[in-house]
């Protein structure tokens, strides 16, 4: 299954913060599965401009996100964990829906 992960801080981070955030981030890029296990980093994105990062995970569930998760909530980002397909898969599903309600 694949997320998209949006990642923004809680405010300003101190210096220190944001030396423990780049380690941190260094780790996941260079060694996903340590993090996520079972897990895969599929793509990841820095906002221009904004203090925003945007990931994309394929991984086993939810759940198995959870150390990141966590890890990046200690350093004082807040993450919004969006389940998502692609829209060739989608596109029956949709179909089907329509079609029950016609």
């Amino acid at each position: 299954m694949e997320f998209v992960l949006i990642h923004k801080p809680l405010g300003p981070l101190p210096p220190e913060v944001l030396k423990k955030t780049l380690e941190f981030t260094k780790m996941v890029v260079t060694q996903p599965s340590r993090i996520v296990p079972d897990g895969r980093l599929v793509a990841s994105y820095n906002a221009l401009g904004q203090w925003v990062q945007i990931c994309v995970w394929e991984a086993p569930s939810a759940d198995a996100l959870t150390p990141l998760l966590e890890g990046l909530r200690a350093l004082g980002f807040n993450t919004e964990v969006i389940p998502v397909e692609k829209v060739e898969e989608a596109i029956p599903k949709w179909e089907k829906g329509l079609s029950q309600k016609l």
